[in-house]
């Protein structure tokens, strides 16, 4: 474990070689908090582990496609519509809930 300090704030890092270890000392309240990739933040969720995602730090460059002749032009226009994402732990995901609720629809509006 190492210290850190800069513009007045302290904290100590810890680093760890594998995800089983860092989500044993999440449990068990050995660390605060922890950067992880979203899908596994969504995993240890699914598992039952009481999580929440305070800041998505990563932002992999993924876009959301139509093709050029079809007629969505916007987000809410997806209503009803099927979208492909990798998995539901990932991050498109979360993009998609993200955005289905700041365009006040429903989990179910869109099938993912």
């Amino acid at each position: 474990m190492t210290q850190h300090s800069g513009a007045g704030t302290v904290f100590e890092s810890q680093k760890f070689t594998d995800f089983p270890s860092m989500k044993e000392a999440l449990i068990a309240r050995k660390i605060d908090a922890t950067f992880m990739i979203a899908p596994l933040a969504m995993k240890l969720a699914s598992d039952g582990v009481p999580v929440k995602i305070v800041y998505l730090g990563h932002r992999d460059g993924s876009a959301l496609v139509v093709r050029k002749d079809s007629p969505i032009q916007t987000f809410t226009d997806l209503k009803g519509k099927t979208v492909a994402i990798p998995s539901r732990f990932s991050n498109q995901n979360l993009l998609m809930a993200r955005m289905m609720k700041k365009n006040g629809m429903q989990p179910g509006d869109i099938t993912l």
